[in-house]
């Protein structure tokens, strides 16, 4: 499939605009005879070579990831960014309510409202989907993290769901 999408931007005579391709790739994997895979967002492993490849002349956007180091843009807007967006959906792939799982109709939500100084940070945004995202904003549920940054899902009432044993 990466053979063929590169076929597709080696062939095009640029007068139309390409779609984005997301590829999720360590700096490390780029380096000249540098290890590792890479994986194209929501699809195929593929080698480090191929994302140098596809990184030489292409309209594919490179999200690099380094140490696991989260990055966003603080208090300067509410709003996710295109790029800040799909490093959360390709971190968490799936609405993070316990069990859900849907990967359709799914919406970044801010663990720490803005509205109360939450940063639009990765650390700070979760994935929810439609119906559960609700839970946030009308049934007044909120998410908070664990000391091994797990999200935790609590009720008003501020007991975890599900709960956890004692």
């Amino acid at each position: 499939m990466a053979d063929a999408l590169v076929e597709v931007w080696a062939t095009s005579d640029g007068s139309f605009p390409l779609p984005t391709t997301v590829v999720h790739t360590d700096a490390s994997a780029l380096a000249d005879n540098g290890h590792g895979v890479s994986e194209v967002e929501s699809g195929p492993v593929i080698s480090g070579e191929m994302a140098r490849m596809l990184s030489c002349d292409s309209d594919v956007e490179m999200v690099f990831e380094e140490n696991g180091r989260p990055i966003g843009i603080g208090r300067q807007s509410r709003k996710v960014p295109g790029w800040l967006r799909r490093q959360v959906v390709g971190r968490d792939h799936h609405c993070r309510f316990p069990g859900c799982g849907k990967t359709t109709f799914i919406q970044v939500h801010h663990r720490r409202p803005w509205s109360e100084g939450g940063a639009t940070h990765l650390d700070n945004l979760v994935v929810r989907c439609w119906w559960h995202h609700i839970f946030i904003h009308e049934k007044r549920w909120h998410i908070t993290r664990d000391s091994g940054g797990r999200f935790v899902f609590r009720k008003p009432d501020s007991t975890p769901y599900p709960p956890r044993p004692r």
